[in-house]
């Protein structure tokens, strides 16, 4: 009996109407088109993970590539401006001579850096000022730090540390150098008589010691005290408005090296400027120097390539970006 039945039950099951209507095709489609989507994703978001440590590597190595050449790029220019400044130099059979005075505290209140050109008789002269902000190099070991320009005689080091933080701050390479009290300028200069110093107008200013100083309009005849007093003095403004400007300091500075120049004899120059902290060879320094007949003297101002900051509340002065390359320029070029 049972075996009737589910005979009887299979058959009315088998002659069933059975639809797969198009409704349940697109559902069925549907499905399989977001399975196939979810695989997809994840595929995607699994691949993106693993590529991620790729793109950040790939992107580190193509970085540190173009700065490497970037670096050995901006190193080739500077050694071959290096290069192209000794060739300069030396075609033009040019030396570089750093003039100091030194003040009362030992601090140097004058800095004269000057170029000149045995080959065709030229100098180019320029004043640094003593709030220079400047690189110190050590004696020894350890790194640099920076101070003040007038600092470094009397506490870092003597002349020969003044000429290098110099020739860091300018990048420019400085022959010799010679240190002179300031008294002891001044004699110098009383004994080779008055440096004649025209002015187109009235001057009136301070020295250090707070006394005024007079200097009318025209040619002014000055003795050593006199002109070593103005040479280390800053501007300072009057009632009229008129000042004691780089210009006028470079002026006078080149009214001193003429008067100087033109009369020491070379044989003469040990006995005049006595015991100096100098370089060793000053007598064949200032007899080339004076050798040169003074052709021509260019001065050049640096007061426009200066910027004033203030660091730890003490005031200095700095080249702004680009000036000491075009300083030193100004210096070896002789035409």
């Amino acid at each position: 009996m049972e075996d009737k039945e589910l005979e009887k039950t299979l058959k009315e099951f088998h002659n069933a109407d059975l639809k797969f209507t198009h409704e349940d095709r697109e559902k069925v489609f549907q499905k399989i088109e977001n399975h196939h989507n979810q695989k997809s994703k994840l595929f995607l978001s699994n691949l993106s993970r693993r590529a991620a440590p790729l793109m950040a590597a790939a992107v580190l190595i193509t970085l540190s590539i173009v700065l490497a050449y970037s670096l050995i790029g901006d190193e080739n220019n500077q050694a071959a401006d290096q290069a192209d400044q000794e060739a300069a130099m030396e075609l033009n059979n040019a030396t570089t001579l750093l003039f100091l005075l030194e003040g009362r505290d030992n601090r140097t209140d004058l800095h004269l850096l000057i170029s000149y050109s045995k080959s065709n008789g030229s100098i180019n002269l320029t004043s640094l000022p003593s709030d220079m902000y400047v690189p110190v190099i050590p004696a020894g070991e350890g790194e640099s730090d920076m101070d003040k320009l007038t600092n470094i005689y009397a506490f870092r080091g003597g002349g020969e540390s003044v000429k290098k933080s110099i020739s860091k701050a300018l990048d420019m390479k400085i022959d010799h150098y010679v240190t002179l009290e300031e008294n002891d300028f001044a004699n110098l200069l009383n004994t080779i008589g008055e440096t004649n110093f025209k002015l187109n107008e009235k001057k009136t200013l301070f020295s250090f010691d707070g006394s005024q100083i007079e200097l009318p309009k025209g040619t002014n005849y000055l003795d050593g005290e006199e002109a070593a007093a103005l040479l280390t003095t800053s501007a300072v403004s009057n009632g009229n408005g008129t000042n004691w400007t780089e210009e006028d300091q470079l002026d006078l500075s080149r009214s001193v090296m003429v008067n100087m120049l033109s009369h020491i004899e070379p044989e003469s120059i040990d006995s005049l400027l006595g015991d100096t902290d100098s370089s060793p060879d000053l007598t064949t320094i200032l007899s080339g120097l004076a050798a040169t007949k003074m052709n021509t003297m260019r001065t050049i101002s640096i007061e426009e390539q200066l910027e004033s900051v203030l660091k730890d509340e003490i005031y200095y002065l700095q080249f702004k970006e680009g000036s000491a390359e075009e300083i030193k320029s100004k210096l070896i070029n002789f035409e």
